[in-house]
Protein backbone atom coordinates (compact mmCIF):
# COMPACT_ATOMS: atom_id res chain seq x y z
CA UNK A 1 0.00 0.00 0.00
CA UNK A 2 3.21 2.38 0.68
CA UNK A 3 3.44 2.23 -3.00
CA UNK A 4 0.03 3.01 -3.92
CA UNK A 5 0.66 6.34 -1.97
CA UNK A 6 3.96 6.97 -2.95
CA UNK A 7 2.11 6.69 -6.84
CA UNK A 8 -0.62 9.30 -5.42
CA UNK A 9 1.87 11.44 -4.29
CA UNK A 10 3.68 11.77 -7.47
CA UNK A 11 0.75 12.93 -9.70
CA UNK A 12 -0.85 14.93 -7.22
CA UNK A 13 2.23 16.55 -6.32
CA UNK A 14 2.23 16.90 -10.51
CA UNK A 15 -1.78 18.51 -10.84
CA UNK A 16 -0.82 20.06 -7.49
CA UNK A 17 -2.46 23.54 -9.01
CA UNK A 18 -5.71 21.34 -9.73
CA UNK A 19 -7.83 20.98 -6.39
CA UNK A 20 -9.54 17.69 -5.45
CA UNK A 21 -13.36 16.99 -7.23
CA UNK A 22 -12.08 18.87 -10.40
CA UNK A 23 -11.86 16.77 -13.47
CA UNK A 24 -8.56 16.99 -15.46
CA UNK A 25 -7.76 16.56 -18.86
CA UNK A 26 -4.67 13.79 -19.80
CA UNK A 27 -3.71 10.68 -21.42
CA UNK A 28 -2.28 7.63 -20.46
CA UNK A 29 1.27 8.45 -22.32
CA UNK A 30 1.64 11.69 -19.93
CA UNK A 31 0.73 9.01 -17.13
CA UNK A 32 3.21 6.82 -17.61
CA UNK A 33 5.51 9.46 -18.61
CA UNK A 34 5.03 10.41 -14.40
CA UNK A 35 5.43 7.20 -13.37
CA UNK A 36 8.41 6.44 -15.22
CA UNK A 37 6.94 2.84 -16.33
CA UNK A 38 4.98 1.85 -19.75
CA UNK A 39 1.24 2.87 -20.72
CA UNK A 40 0.71 -1.04 -19.70
CA UNK A 41 1.87 -0.51 -15.83
CA UNK A 42 0.50 3.08 -16.30
CA UNK A 43 -3.02 1.58 -16.69
CA UNK A 44 -2.21 -1.10 -13.46
CA UNK A 45 -1.26 1.68 -11.39
CA UNK A 46 -4.58 3.98 -12.47
CA UNK A 47 -6.97 0.65 -11.68
CA UNK A 48 -5.43 0.04 -8.24
CA UNK A 49 -6.29 4.27 -7.37
CA UNK A 50 -9.42 3.64 -8.61
CA UNK A 51 -10.27 0.94 -6.90
CA UNK A 52 -8.93 2.19 -3.79
CA UNK A 53 -11.47 5.29 -4.33
CA UNK A 54 -8.42 8.24 -4.90
CA UNK A 55 -9.52 8.98 -8.52
CA UNK A 56 -12.36 8.53 -10.88
CA UNK A 57 -11.02 8.08 -14.73
CA UNK A 58 -13.10 8.51 -17.83
CA UNK A 59 -10.83 7.29 -20.57
CA UNK A 60 -11.17 9.29 -24.15
CA UNK A 61 -12.52 7.55 -26.53
CA UNK A 62 -10.80 7.29 -30.17
CA UNK A 63 -7.35 8.81 -30.93
CA UNK A 64 -6.55 12.03 -29.70
CA UNK A 65 -9.06 12.60 -27.27
CA UNK A 66 -7.84 12.92 -24.20
CA UNK A 67 -9.02 11.07 -20.67
CA UNK A 68 -10.59 13.11 -17.76
CA UNK A 69 -9.50 12.03 -14.17
CA UNK A 70 -10.54 13.68 -10.96
CA UNK A 71 -8.51 13.58 -7.70
CA UNK A 72 -11.25 12.33 -5.00
CA UNK A 73 -8.59 12.85 -1.71
CA UNK A 74 -5.77 14.68 -1.00
CA UNK A 75 -2.59 13.00 -0.28
CA UNK A 76 -2.79 13.73 3.48
CA UNK A 77 -6.19 11.94 3.67
CA UNK A 78 -5.24 8.75 1.36
CA UNK A 79 -1.91 8.55 3.33
CA UNK A 80 -4.52 9.17 7.10
CA UNK A 81 -6.57 6.00 6.19
CA UNK A 82 -4.02 3.92 4.99
CA UNK A 83 -1.82 4.73 8.75
CA UNK A 84 -5.20 4.14 10.40
CA UNK A 85 -5.29 0.54 8.90
CA UNK A 86 -1.38 0.12 9.87
CA UNK A 87 -2.17 1.22 13.31
CA UNK A 88 -5.45 -1.57 13.69
CA UNK A 89 -2.91 -3.85 12.79
CA UNK A 90 -0.54 -3.03 15.75
CA UNK A 91 1.68 -1.56 12.94
CA UNK A 92 2.21 1.91 15.02
CA UNK A 93 5.55 2.48 13.67
CA UNK A 94 5.11 1.82 10.40
CA UNK A 95 2.35 3.93 10.00
CA UNK A 96 4.02 7.14 11.42
CA UNK A 97 7.23 6.24 9.33
CA UNK A 98 3.87 6.59 5.91
CA UNK A 99 2.69 9.93 7.22
CA UNK A 100 6.40 11.17 7.75
CA UNK A 101 7.48 9.91 4.13
CA UNK A 102 4.03 11.25 2.17
CA UNK A 103 2.11 13.63 4.34
CA UNK A 104 2.44 17.03 5.97
CA UNK A 105 3.27 18.32 9.16
CA UNK A 106 -0.34 18.60 10.11
CA UNK A 107 -0.92 14.77 9.58
CA UNK A 108 0.76 13.99 12.45
CA UNK A 109 -0.89 15.77 14.72
CA UNK A 110 -4.27 14.51 13.44
CA UNK A 111 -2.97 10.76 13.79
CA UNK A 112 -2.13 11.16 17.52
CA UNK A 113 -5.02 12.50 18.04
CA UNK A 114 -7.40 9.36 16.76
CA UNK A 115 -4.34 7.20 18.45
CA UNK A 116 -4.80 8.88 21.74
CA UNK A 117 -8.27 7.47 22.87
CA UNK A 118 -7.48 3.70 20.83
CA UNK A 119 -5.50 2.62 23.47
CA UNK A 120 -7.51 1.66 26.65
CA UNK A 121 -10.28 0.33 27.75
CA UNK A 122 -12.85 -0.88 24.50
CA UNK A 123 -15.73 -3.15 25.33
CA UNK A 124 -17.31 -5.06 21.80
CA UNK A 125 -20.42 -6.61 22.28
CA UNK A 126 -19.53 -9.09 25.27
CA UNK A 127 -15.93 -8.93 24.90
CA UNK A 128 -13.40 -6.55 27.19
CA UNK A 129 -10.61 -5.14 25.60
CA UNK A 130 -7.74 -3.31 27.11
CA UNK A 131 -4.85 -1.75 24.50
CA UNK A 132 -1.56 -0.91 26.01
CA UNK A 133 1.21 1.70 24.86
CA UNK A 134 4.73 0.31 24.65
CA UNK A 135 7.84 2.42 24.20
CA UNK A 136 9.85 -0.31 23.22
CA UNK A 137 10.25 -3.54 20.84
CA UNK A 138 8.95 -7.31 22.38
CA UNK A 139 12.07 -9.52 21.85
CA UNK A 140 10.99 -13.01 22.38
CA UNK A 141 7.91 -14.97 24.20
CA UNK A 142 9.96 -18.30 24.09
CA UNK A 143 10.77 -18.72 28.16
CA UNK A 144 14.41 -20.04 27.58
CA UNK A 145 15.17 -17.39 24.93
CA UNK A 146 13.42 -13.95 27.38
CA UNK A 147 16.01 -11.73 29.44
CA UNK A 148 14.05 -8.06 29.62
CA UNK A 149 11.91 -7.60 32.12
CA UNK A 150 8.62 -7.14 30.13
CA UNK A 151 9.35 -9.89 27.89
CA UNK A 152 9.60 -11.80 31.01
CA UNK A 153 6.17 -10.17 32.20
CA UNK A 154 4.43 -11.63 28.95
CA UNK A 155 5.76 -14.58 29.66
CA UNK A 156 4.35 -14.71 33.08
CA UNK A 157 1.02 -14.03 31.68
CA UNK A 158 1.48 -17.36 28.83
CA UNK A 159 2.73 -19.98 30.90
CA UNK A 160 2.95 -21.57 34.35
CA UNK A 161 5.85 -23.06 36.00
CA UNK A 162 5.81 -26.81 37.87
CA UNK A 163 5.43 -24.40 41.40
CA UNK A 164 5.43 -20.77 42.58
CA UNK A 165 7.23 -18.84 45.24
CA UNK A 166 6.71 -16.34 47.47
CA UNK A 167 9.79 -14.58 48.52
CA UNK A 168 8.51 -12.61 51.20
CA UNK A 169 7.97 -15.78 53.23
CA UNK A 170 10.65 -17.82 51.31
CA UNK A 171 8.11 -20.78 50.63
CA UNK A 172 6.71 -22.36 47.44
CA UNK A 173 3.23 -23.55 46.90
CA UNK A 174 1.58 -25.68 43.74
CA UNK A 175 1.37 -24.65 40.42
CA UNK A 176 1.53 -27.28 37.71
CA UNK A 177 2.27 -29.90 40.67
CA UNK A 178 0.21 -29.93 43.87
CA UNK A 179 2.35 -31.85 46.49
CA UNK A 180 6.20 -32.67 45.90
CA UNK A 181 8.42 -34.68 48.26
CA UNK A 182 11.95 -34.80 48.68
CA UNK A 183 14.54 -37.37 49.78
CA UNK A 184 17.07 -36.24 53.86
CA UNK A 185 19.58 -34.75 51.31
CA UNK A 186 17.30 -33.02 48.61
CA UNK A 187 18.59 -34.46 45.78
CA UNK A 188 15.48 -36.63 44.64
CA UNK A 189 12.93 -34.46 44.29
CA UNK A 190 9.54 -36.16 43.19
CA UNK A 191 6.46 -33.68 42.19
CA UNK A 192 2.88 -34.77 41.37
CA UNK A 193 1.17 -33.11 38.91
CA UNK A 194 -2.29 -31.54 38.78
CA UNK A 195 -5.01 -33.56 36.55
CA UNK A 196 -6.84 -31.80 33.82
CA UNK A 197 -4.15 -29.09 33.21
CA UNK A 198 -4.77 -27.87 29.29
CA UNK A 199 -2.21 -26.58 27.30
CA UNK A 200 -3.83 -23.80 25.06
CA UNK A 201 -3.86 -26.08 21.67
CA UNK A 202 -5.98 -28.53 24.02
CA UNK A 203 -3.32 -31.01 25.30
CA UNK A 204 -3.27 -32.18 28.49
CA UNK A 205 0.15 -31.88 30.44
CA UNK A 206 1.62 -35.14 31.81
CA UNK A 207 5.18 -35.81 33.08
CA UNK A 208 6.43 -36.03 29.84
CA UNK A 209 5.75 -32.71 28.91
CA UNK A 210 8.59 -31.74 31.91
CA UNK A 211 10.65 -34.15 30.66
CA UNK A 212 10.28 -32.62 27.53
CA UNK A 213 10.95 -28.91 28.37
CA UNK A 214 13.98 -29.58 30.29
CA UNK A 215 15.86 -31.67 27.88
CA UNK A 216 15.81 -28.70 25.87
CA UNK A 217 17.35 -26.57 28.56
CA UNK A 218 19.79 -29.33 29.49
CA UNK A 219 22.19 -27.70 26.90
CA UNK A 220 25.28 -26.47 27.54
CA UNK A 221 24.55 -23.19 24.97
CA UNK A 222 21.03 -22.68 26.74
CA UNK A 223 22.03 -18.98 28.04
CA UNK A 224 20.20 -19.77 31.64
CA UNK A 225 22.28 -22.93 32.25
CA UNK A 226 22.53 -21.88 35.54
CA UNK A 227 19.59 -22.64 36.36
CA UNK A 228 19.44 -26.80 35.20
CA UNK A 229 23.39 -27.81 35.34
CA UNK A 230 22.81 -29.60 39.01
CA UNK A 231 20.20 -31.93 37.04
CA UNK A 232 21.15 -35.28 36.95
CA UNK A 233 18.53 -36.70 34.70
CA UNK A 234 14.56 -37.16 34.96
CA UNK A 235 12.28 -40.18 35.39
CA UNK A 236 8.76 -39.88 34.66
CA UNK A 237 7.11 -42.01 36.93
CA UNK A 238 3.56 -42.22 35.75
CA UNK A 239 1.92 -39.59 33.81
CA UNK A 240 1.25 -37.33 36.41
CA UNK A 241 4.31 -37.83 38.16
CA UNK A 242 7.84 -36.77 37.49
CA UNK A 243 11.07 -37.38 39.58
CA UNK A 244 14.26 -35.37 39.25
CA UNK A 245 17.95 -36.46 40.56
CA UNK A 246 20.14 -34.22 41.07
CA UNK A 247 24.05 -34.33 41.14
CA UNK A 248 23.94 -32.35 44.71
CA UNK A 249 21.59 -30.72 46.83
CA UNK A 250 20.31 -26.98 46.51
CA UNK A 251 18.80 -25.32 48.65
CA UNK A 252 17.17 -22.76 46.43
CA UNK A 253 15.52 -25.71 43.88
CA UNK A 254 12.40 -24.79 44.42
CA UNK A 255 12.47 -21.08 43.99
CA UNK A 256 14.49 -22.35 40.72
CA UNK A 257 11.97 -24.22 39.36
CA UNK A 258 9.46 -20.98 39.85
CA UNK A 259 11.66 -18.99 37.78
CA UNK A 260 9.63 -17.69 34.61
CA UNK A 261 12.64 -19.47 32.07
CA UNK A 262 11.74 -22.50 33.48
CA UNK A 263 7.92 -22.57 32.47
CA UNK A 264 6.43 -25.82 30.89
CA UNK A 265 5.95 -26.25 27.18
CA UNK A 266 3.79 -28.98 25.36
CA UNK A 267 6.19 -32.04 24.37
CA UNK A 268 6.45 -31.23 20.22
CA UNK A 269 4.95 -28.18 20.14
CA UNK A 270 5.53 -25.25 17.30
CA UNK A 271 4.70 -21.54 18.31
CA UNK A 272 3.82 -20.11 21.78
CA UNK A 273 2.10 -22.77 23.62
CA UNK A 274 1.56 -22.88 27.53
CA UNK A 275 -0.93 -22.95 30.06
CA UNK A 276 -1.54 -19.91 31.62
CA UNK A 277 -3.91 -17.36 31.72
CA UNK A 278 -3.47 -16.07 28.29
CA UNK A 279 -3.01 -17.64 24.82
CA UNK A 280 -0.90 -15.72 22.22
CA UNK A 281 -3.28 -14.51 19.42
CA UNK A 282 -0.42 -12.24 17.76
CA UNK A 283 3.15 -11.49 18.41
CA UNK A 284 5.26 -9.99 16.21
CA UNK A 285 8.41 -7.46 17.79
CA UNK A 286 5.91 -4.50 17.80
CA UNK A 287 2.61 -6.14 18.24
CA UNK A 288 1.21 -8.49 20.91
CA UNK A 289 -2.31 -9.77 21.31
CA UNK A 290 -3.44 -12.01 24.50
CA UNK A 291 -6.86 -13.79 24.88
CA UNK A 292 -8.05 -14.96 27.28
CA UNK A 293 -7.61 -18.92 28.61
CA UNK A 294 -11.58 -20.25 29.14
CA UNK A 295 -9.85 -23.29 30.46
CA UNK A 296 -7.25 -21.85 32.82
CA UNK A 297 -6.80 -24.10 36.03
CA UNK A 298 -7.12 -21.44 38.21
CA UNK A 299 -9.95 -19.14 36.71
CA UNK A 300 -10.65 -17.39 33.92
CA UNK A 301 -9.02 -14.07 33.68
CA UNK A 302 -11.57 -10.91 33.47
CA UNK A 303 -10.56 -9.02 30.96
CA UNK A 304 -11.08 -11.15 27.46
CA UNK A 305 -8.01 -9.54 25.53
CA UNK A 306 -4.94 -7.53 26.23
CA UNK A 307 -3.65 -5.43 22.90
CA UNK A 308 -0.11 -4.36 23.25
CA UNK A 309 1.15 -2.36 20.49
CA UNK A 310 4.93 -0.95 20.38
CA UNK A 311 4.48 2.94 19.92
CA UNK A 312 7.42 5.25 18.61
CA UNK A 313 8.61 6.89 22.07
CA UNK A 314 8.67 10.68 20.59
CA UNK A 315 4.88 10.08 20.62
CA UNK A 316 4.82 8.38 24.06
CA UNK A 317 4.08 12.08 26.15
CA UNK A 318 1.23 12.46 23.78
CA UNK A 319 0.05 9.56 24.45
CA UNK A 320 0.22 9.40 27.89
CA UNK A 321 -0.45 12.51 29.65
CA UNK A 322 -4.12 11.91 30.63
CA UNK A 323 -5.22 9.46 28.17
CA UNK A 324 -4.21 6.19 28.48
CA UNK A 325 -6.38 3.23 31.21
CA UNK A 326 -3.32 1.64 32.34
CA UNK A 327 0.05 2.75 31.79
CA UNK A 328 3.60 1.37 33.80
CA UNK A 329 6.07 4.05 34.16
CA UNK A 330 9.23 2.18 33.98
CA UNK A 331 11.56 5.03 33.59
CA UNK A 332 11.06 6.30 29.98
CA UNK A 333 8.34 8.40 30.96
CA UNK A 334 6.71 10.71 34.32
CA UNK A 335 3.16 11.54 33.03
CA UNK A 336 0.82 11.20 36.09
CA UNK A 337 -0.75 14.51 36.33
CA UNK A 338 -4.42 13.88 35.37
CA UNK A 339 -6.78 14.01 38.19
CA UNK A 340 -9.19 12.11 36.50
CA UNK A 341 -6.76 8.67 36.79
CA UNK A 342 -5.58 6.47 39.83
CA UNK A 343 -1.75 5.88 40.70
CA UNK A 344 -0.42 3.43 42.32
CA UNK A 345 3.30 3.94 42.99
CA UNK A 346 6.06 0.61 44.12
CA UNK A 347 9.59 0.50 45.24
CA UNK A 348 11.43 -2.28 43.87
CA UNK A 349 14.72 -3.31 44.91
CA UNK A 350 17.42 -3.11 41.66
CA UNK A 351 19.46 -0.46 40.92
CA UNK A 352 21.01 1.17 37.47
CA UNK A 353 24.35 0.50 36.99
CA UNK A 354 27.04 0.11 34.37
CA UNK A 355 29.67 -2.05 33.99
CA UNK A 356 33.37 -1.82 33.25
CA UNK A 357 34.27 -4.32 30.79
CA UNK A 358 37.41 -6.15 32.35
CA UNK A 359 37.50 -8.80 29.44
CA UNK A 360 38.92 -6.19 27.01
CA UNK A 361 42.64 -5.98 27.60
CA UNK A 362 42.79 -2.02 25.97
CA UNK A 363 40.75 1.45 26.91
CA UNK A 364 41.42 3.53 30.02
CA UNK A 365 38.97 1.87 32.56
CA UNK A 366 41.73 -1.26 32.45
CA UNK A 367 43.18 1.09 35.22
CA UNK A 368 41.04 0.82 38.74
CA UNK A 369 42.06 4.61 39.35
CA UNK A 370 40.57 5.74 36.07
CA UNK A 371 37.39 3.02 37.25
CA UNK A 372 37.40 4.83 40.32
CA UNK A 373 37.57 8.84 38.93
CA UNK A 374 34.55 8.25 37.27
CA UNK A 375 32.70 6.82 40.39
CA UNK A 376 33.46 9.27 42.05
CA UNK A 377 32.85 12.37 39.74
CA UNK A 378 29.25 11.06 39.69
CA UNK A 379 27.00 13.35 41.64
CA UNK A 380 24.14 10.65 42.25
CA UNK A 381 21.80 12.82 44.06
CA UNK A 382 22.70 15.75 40.84
CA UNK A 383 21.59 12.77 38.81
CA UNK A 384 17.84 12.76 40.84
CA UNK A 385 17.31 16.29 40.55
CA UNK A 386 18.48 16.86 36.78
CA UNK A 387 16.45 14.33 35.62
CA UNK A 388 13.84 13.54 37.93
CA UNK A 389 11.32 10.54 38.80
CA UNK A 390 11.35 8.03 38.75
CA UNK A 391 15.18 7.93 39.91
CA UNK A 392 14.75 8.01 43.78
CA UNK A 393 17.50 7.81 45.88
CA UNK A 394 21.23 7.46 45.16
CA UNK A 395 22.38 3.79 44.98
CA UNK A 396 25.80 2.45 46.00
CA UNK A 397 24.83 -1.21 46.14
CA UNK A 398 22.35 -3.25 44.18
CA UNK A 399 20.07 -3.54 48.09
CA UNK A 400 18.24 0.03 48.90
CA UNK A 401 19.02 -0.71 52.26
CA UNK A 402 22.44 -0.85 52.26
CA UNK A 403 22.65 2.49 50.20
CA UNK A 404 20.35 3.96 52.29
CA UNK A 405 23.48 2.90 55.21
CA UNK A 406 26.06 3.57 52.94
CA UNK A 407 28.69 7.13 53.37
CA UNK A 408 27.65 9.34 50.18
CA UNK A 409 30.78 9.52 47.58
CA UNK A 410 31.71 13.10 48.17
CA UNK A 411 33.24 14.85 44.71
CA UNK A 412 36.44 16.49 45.31
CA UNK A 413 38.02 17.84 41.86
CA UNK A 414 41.42 17.39 43.42
CA UNK A 415 40.95 14.08 43.90
CA UNK A 416 39.30 12.76 40.89
CA UNK A 417 41.78 15.09 38.79
CA UNK A 418 44.82 12.87 40.62
CA UNK A 419 43.08 9.55 40.18
CA UNK A 420 42.96 10.40 36.20
CA UNK A 421 46.34 11.50 36.37
CA UNK A 422 47.69 8.38 38.13
CA UNK A 423 45.98 6.16 35.92
CA UNK A 424 47.69 7.32 32.77
CA UNK A 425 44.15 8.84 31.01
CA UNK A 426 45.64 10.56 27.81
CA UNK A 427 41.92 11.62 26.53
CA UNK A 428 41.05 8.26 24.97
CA UNK A 429 37.19 7.77 24.00
CA UNK A 430 35.01 5.35 26.60
CA UNK A 431 32.45 3.34 24.69
CA UNK A 432 29.58 3.40 26.64
CA UNK A 433 27.06 1.40 24.86
CA UNK A 434 22.70 1.10 26.44
CA UNK A 435 19.41 1.01 24.76
CA UNK A 436 17.05 3.97 24.88
CA UNK A 437 15.39 3.55 27.96
CA UNK A 438 18.15 4.71 29.73
CA UNK A 439 19.56 7.76 27.37
CA UNK A 440 19.77 9.86 29.09
CA UNK A 441 21.21 9.00 32.07
CA UNK A 442 23.95 7.64 29.25
CA UNK A 443 23.92 11.68 28.02
CA UNK A 444 23.85 13.25 31.24
CA UNK A 445 27.13 11.33 32.57
CA UNK A 446 29.12 12.07 29.22
CA UNK A 447 28.58 15.81 29.78
CA UNK A 448 29.52 15.28 33.46
CA UNK A 449 32.64 13.24 32.89
CA UNK A 450 33.38 16.05 30.10
CA UNK A 451 34.21 18.40 32.70
CA UNK A 452 37.15 15.92 33.95
CA UNK A 453 38.40 15.55 30.17
CA UNK A 454 36.96 12.40 30.05
CA UNK A 455 35.38 11.83 26.59
CA UNK A 456 32.63 8.92 26.54
CA UNK A 457 31.28 8.05 23.38
CA UNK A 458 27.45 7.07 24.32
CA UNK A 459 25.93 4.71 21.72
CA UNK A 460 22.33 3.64 21.48
CA UNK A 461 21.37 -0.33 20.59
CA UNK A 462 17.81 -1.36 19.92
CA UNK A 463 16.39 -4.40 23.09
CA UNK A 464 17.80 -7.01 20.75
CA UNK A 465 20.90 -5.52 19.54
CA UNK A 466 22.26 -5.08 22.91
CA UNK A 467 21.84 -8.74 23.84
CA UNK A 468 24.52 -9.49 20.57
CA UNK A 469 27.83 -10.98 21.79
CA UNK A 470 29.90 -8.74 19.37
CA UNK A 471 27.88 -5.26 21.02
CA UNK A 472 28.90 -6.59 24.49
CA UNK A 473 32.95 -7.49 23.71
CA UNK A 474 32.86 -4.39 22.23
CA UNK A 475 31.40 -1.91 24.51
CA UNK A 476 33.90 -0.40 27.37
CA UNK A 477 30.80 -0.30 29.52
CA UNK A 478 27.39 -0.99 29.16
CA UNK A 479 24.23 0.83 31.14
CA UNK A 480 21.26 -1.05 32.87
CA UNK A 481 19.17 -1.44 35.22
CA UNK A 482 19.20 -5.11 37.77
CA UNK A 483 15.89 -5.45 39.16
CA UNK A 484 15.41 -8.47 41.74
CA UNK A 485 12.10 -9.30 41.12
CA UNK A 486 12.88 -12.92 42.17
CA UNK A 487 15.36 -11.94 44.84
CA UNK A 488 17.93 -14.21 45.27
CA UNK A 489 17.56 -15.77 41.94
CA UNK A 490 17.60 -12.23 40.55
CA UNK A 491 20.83 -12.05 41.96
CA UNK A 492 22.18 -15.35 40.71
CA UNK A 493 21.08 -14.44 37.65
CA UNK A 494 23.28 -11.16 37.19
CA UNK A 495 26.02 -13.14 38.44
CA UNK A 496 25.74 -16.46 36.39
CA UNK A 497 23.65 -15.77 33.25
CA UNK A 498 25.28 -16.01 29.87
CA UNK A 499 22.53 -12.76 28.82
CA UNK A 500 23.91 -10.59 32.08
CA UNK A 501 26.51 -7.52 31.19
CA UNK A 502 28.34 -8.09 34.60
CA UNK A 503 29.20 -11.77 34.05
CA UNK A 504 30.33 -11.07 30.72
CA UNK A 505 32.43 -7.85 31.58
CA UNK A 506 33.65 -9.69 34.63
CA UNK A 507 37.83 -10.59 34.82
CA UNK A 508 38.71 -14.34 35.39
CA UNK A 509 39.30 -14.20 38.57
CA UNK A 510 36.63 -12.28 39.20
CA UNK A 511 33.99 -14.73 37.73
CA UNK A 512 35.62 -17.28 39.45
CA UNK A 513 35.83 -16.29 42.85
CA UNK A 514 32.06 -15.65 42.36
CA UNK A 515 31.47 -19.16 41.18
CA UNK A 516 33.47 -20.08 43.81
CA UNK A 517 30.69 -18.50 46.72
CA UNK A 518 27.67 -19.64 44.85
CA UNK A 519 28.67 -22.89 45.07
CA UNK A 520 28.70 -22.17 49.29
CA UNK A 521 25.65 -20.43 48.60
CA UNK A 522 23.47 -23.13 46.94
CA UNK A 523 24.16 -25.72 49.13
CA UNK A 524 23.34 -23.29 52.45
CA UNK A 525 20.02 -23.78 53.66
CA UNK A 526 19.90 -20.65 56.11
CA UNK A 527 19.40 -17.80 54.31
CA UNK A 528 21.09 -15.11 56.42
CA UNK A 529 24.20 -17.08 55.49
CA UNK A 530 23.44 -16.90 52.05
CA UNK A 531 23.21 -13.17 52.31
CA UNK A 532 26.26 -13.02 53.91
CA UNK A 533 27.81 -15.05 51.02
CA UNK A 534 25.68 -12.51 48.53
CA UNK A 535 27.24 -9.60 50.35
CA UNK A 536 30.52 -10.77 50.28
CA UNK A 537 30.30 -10.93 46.39
CA UNK A 538 28.88 -7.22 46.29
CA UNK A 539 32.03 -6.47 48.34
CA UNK A 540 34.29 -7.89 45.84
CA UNK A 541 32.66 -5.97 42.64
CA UNK A 542 32.92 -2.84 44.57
CA UNK A 543 36.64 -2.92 45.85
CA UNK A 544 37.81 -3.66 42.06
CA UNK A 545 35.28 -1.19 40.98
CA UNK A 546 33.63 -3.56 38.46
CA UNK A 547 30.94 -1.42 38.19
CA UNK A 548 29.32 2.22 39.31
CA UNK A 549 26.20 2.20 40.67
CA UNK A 550 23.64 4.74 39.73
CA UNK A 551 20.36 5.24 41.44
CA UNK A 552 17.23 3.17 42.73
CA UNK A 553 13.92 3.90 41.35
CA UNK A 554 10.72 3.76 42.32
CA UNK A 555 7.45 2.28 39.85
CA UNK A 556 4.31 4.16 39.08
CA UNK A 557 0.85 3.06 36.93
CA UNK A 558 -1.80 5.05 36.27
CA UNK A 559 -4.59 3.73 35.15
CA UNK A 560 -9.26 4.39 34.72
CA UNK A 561 -10.76 4.08 38.13
CA UNK A 562 -12.62 1.78 36.44
CA UNK A 563 -10.19 -0.60 36.11
CA UNK A 564 -9.94 -2.47 38.99
CA UNK A 565 -7.51 -5.65 40.56
CA UNK A 566 -4.23 -3.44 39.16
CA UNK A 567 -1.76 -4.22 41.34
CA UNK A 568 1.87 -3.84 40.73
CA UNK A 569 3.98 -7.18 41.09
CA UNK A 570 8.14 -6.88 42.79
CA UNK A 571 9.41 -6.05 38.89
CA UNK A 572 6.61 -3.05 39.16
CA UNK A 573 4.26 -4.59 36.59
CA UNK A 574 0.63 -5.19 36.89
CA UNK A 575 -0.39 -9.02 36.42
CA UNK A 576 -2.97 -9.27 34.00
CA UNK A 577 -5.59 -12.19 35.12
CA UNK A 578 -6.62 -9.99 38.29
CA UNK A 579 -7.40 -6.97 36.76
CA UNK A 580 -11.44 -6.20 35.45
CA UNK A 581 -13.53 -3.73 34.35
CA UNK A 582 -16.04 -2.08 36.71
CA UNK A 583 -19.06 -1.33 34.62
CA UNK A 584 -20.99 1.92 34.05
CA UNK A 585 -24.14 1.05 36.26
CA UNK A 586 -27.89 3.13 35.72
CA UNK A 587 -29.29 3.95 38.46
CA UNK A 588 -33.24 2.72 38.36
CA UNK A 589 -36.25 5.09 38.50
CA UNK A 590 -38.95 5.27 40.43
Amino acid sequence: MNRLIEDYKAIRDFYQHHPVQAPITTTMEELAELWFCTQRNAKLILTKLTESGLVSFSPGRGRGNKSHLTFLKSVDEATFVEAISLFKAGRITEGFELAAAYGTPALKNRLLQWLTPFFGYEKQEVKDIIRLPMFRTFNSMVPSQAFFDFDVHLIRQVYDTIVAYDYSSETAAGKLAHHWECNEDQTEWTFFLKKGVLFHNGKELTSEDIHYTFSLLLQPDFKQFWLVENIRFIECLDPYTVQFIMHKPNALFLAFLSFPVLSIIPSGSAGYIGTGPFMVHTYDKNYCVLEANPHYFEGRPFVDRFEILNVPKEYEKELLEDKSSIFVNTGEGNYFDSPLKKHIEGIYEGSTLFTFNLRKKWGPHQSIHFRQAVNKLIDRNKLIGDLGPPRMTPSYSFEMRQSLLATPINLEDGEIKTLLQVSGYLGETLHLFTYDRHQTDAEWIKREAARYGIQIEVTILGWSEILNQENIDQADCILFEAVWGEQELSKLELYQSGFSFLRQHLEQDTAEFIDRKIVVLLSTSNAKERSQLFAEIEDRLIAETAAVFLVHKNLASSFDPSIKGVQLNAHGQVDFKNIWIKPELTKRSG
